[in-house]
């Protein structure tokens, strides 16, 4: 058969697809042309039409011809609308509706392309292959961002709230095994009197075998997106085929939610992530020594850290119905959670959480037990605070990447898990606990993660998997991409436009020799010595 035959016998469908493929790669030249802004609508009319014509045609029969010799089907126009909109996304960047916007074409074009059997998968993925794809899409994403973070230190653009506080904590514990800070209250303390977190101590042998800040913000994407691992297990207890796993995997690693966070100093919430995966994990195994291991690690990150706990003891008994365990983990977190306050309460300055609800506390009143009274006798007035515009920014961020999957649950119990999300992110008005780019939203995206897998079981129709699984990683890559790119090019031209001042800034700290702090044991309060101290500390931790 000859060729005229061939182009005979390509239904005209394949024609019109590939036509909407020549003309989304056409404009991506166009966008990218150094003569054109994409924010100027005149720069673009100045680009010569006939040119984009001919360059329209050419590519139209090179696609064309592809599909005579490789039968490519619909994978042209799949890949090149994914092309545009990484195109469009990298140039416009922190626009989160255009980004929106993109997916919802992608996924329509994908949902058509799947039900008519125009993205075929010939290949089946093996144990092996999986492992280096994950493995390689980890050093690569967690490599990235651990370069962006230590630039943005580099730079001195890190700041010392919150920065500078564990910059100079990690210092005095490699010198004195203690948690010690003059930057935190604007006295010298121990860290653990402001926030009850000893899964610090983790990190401090690797801390040692660096000696440098640069260690801390490099190594805070590497601990969250190591959760992939306890991840790629629970998708393997759940009998998810590989092909599903290694999407799931890509989506998980490509999280805006986890790879935003990191770019803003260092935090406890870090190991929260993995340490709540790998909970996880041993809850599908029911193995019981790993579940009170990770229990335990969990109730060491931080005080208000039991309210994950809590919310799986309830999944527990409710939709797993392990009621011992449930209660039993319940327990002990309660027992942690008013044990640990108690003891901050006492010896501290008292802990933040009453700022971060203050809507909820109503005037003349104080405490928690205020906020939750609030909650339980005026639920009307709880709606009220659980939406605003940037909330549902928000929730596009956390929820687009996973197709809503989280809210797809055929039993209300599952839902237990969604309660951090509310509690810690929609109830309050404090702006940096509903903002990926800051650590509040590790934990639920890491619980929001799981119920994605579970109710992965619930489609059926092996087309809908197909479409769903396609559409999610690229969903989750366009709002990384939306976030990370106008980060790292900040900070790389931040780090390349200020050199001179950089070294210089370099040699002066590389000359003062910072003291261990030592808390005094009489006071909390500061003195002119801490003051003096504060100072000195802070500048050599920054």
């Amino acid at each position: 058969m000859n060729w005229t035959e061939h182009l005979k016998h390509i239904p005209l469908r394949i024609y019109v697809l590939n036509a909407i493929a020549a003309y989304l790669l056409t404009d991506i030249v166009v966008i990218l042309n150094p003569g054109a802004d994409f924010y100027d609508i005149a720069s673009v009319h100045s680009v010569p039409v006939g040119a984009c014509m001919l360059s329209a045609l050419l590519l139209f029969g090179m696609l064309t011809a592809l599909h005579m010799f490789f039968d490519s089907e619909g994978w042209p126009v799949f890949l090149s609308s994914v092309l545009y909109g990484l195109t469009v996304v990298c140039i416009k960047t922190a626009d989160i509706y255009l980004t929106v916007c993109c997916i919802a074409a992608i996924g329509i074009l994908t949902c058509y392309l799947v039900q008519n059997n125009l993205l075929p998968l010939r290949r089946r993925l093996s144990d092996r292959a999986l492992a280096v794809l994950v493995m390689a899409e980890y050093l690569i994403i967690s490599g990235f961002t651990a370069y962006a973070c230590v630039l943005r230190y580099r730079a001195y653009y890190a700041s010392t709230f919150d920065f500078g506080i564990f910059a100079q904590m990690y210092e005095n514990m490699a010198k004195t095994r203690l948690m010690t800070v003059s930057c935190e209250r604007n006295a010298i303390s121990n860290h653990l009197l402001v926030h009850f977190s000893p899964i610090y101590y983790v990190l401090l042998p690797f801390y040692m075998l660096f000696r440098t800040p640069s260690f801390l913000v490099a190594v805070q994407p590497m601990v969250v997106l190591s959760g992939v691992f306890p991840l790629v297990l629970i998708c393997k207890k759940h009998d998810l085929s590989n092909e599903i796993t290694a999407a799931l995997s890509s989506v998980f690693l490509c999280y805006p939610t986890f790879t935003a966070a990191c770019y803003y100093d260092f935090h406890e919430n870090l190991f929260l992530t993995p340490v709540l995966l790998w909970l996880m994990y041993f809850i599908a195994r029911d193995h019981s020594k790993g579940i009170a291991i990770c229990t335990v690690l969990t109730a060491m990150i931080k005080e208000d850290a039991v309210l994950y706990l809590c919310c799986i003891g309830f999944y527990l008994i409710f939709y797993k119905c392990r009621i011992k365990r449930g209660i039993c983990m319940i327990g002990f977190s309660l027992t942690v959670f008013f044990a640990v306050t108690a003891y901050i309460n006492a010896f501290g300055d008292g802990t933040l959480s009453t700022q971060h609800y203050s809507n909820l506390i109503p005037p003349g009143e104080q405490g928690m037990s205020a906020a939750l009274q609030t909650v339980v006798l005026n639920p009307g007035y709880l709606i009220t605070q659980l939406l605003s515009a940037d909330k549902i920014v928000f929730l596009l961020q956390m929820l687009v990447p996973l197709m809503f999957m989280p809210l797809l649950s055929k039993r209300l119990s599952q839902q237990f898990l969604l309660l951090p999300l509310g509690a810690v992110s929609l109830i309050t008005t404090y702006p940096y606990q509903f903002d990926i780019d800051f650590q509040y939203a590790f934990g639920t995206g890491a619980l929001l993660i799981y119920m994605t897998v579970e109710n992965s079981l619930l489609y059926k129709r092996e087309k809908q998997k197909q479409a769903l699984w396609t559409i999610m990683p690229v969903a989750a890559a366009l709002l990384m991409l939306n976030h990370s790119v106008s980060k790292y090019t900040l900070y790389r031209d931040i780090y390349s436009e200020n050199q001179p001042d950089i070294a210089l800034t370099d040699q002066v700290i590389a000359g003062i020799d910072p003291m261990p702090l030592s808390p005094p044991a009489h006071s909390l309060s500061p003195s002119s010595t801490g003051m003096k101290n504060c100072i000195c500390s802070t500048t050599v931790a920054l």
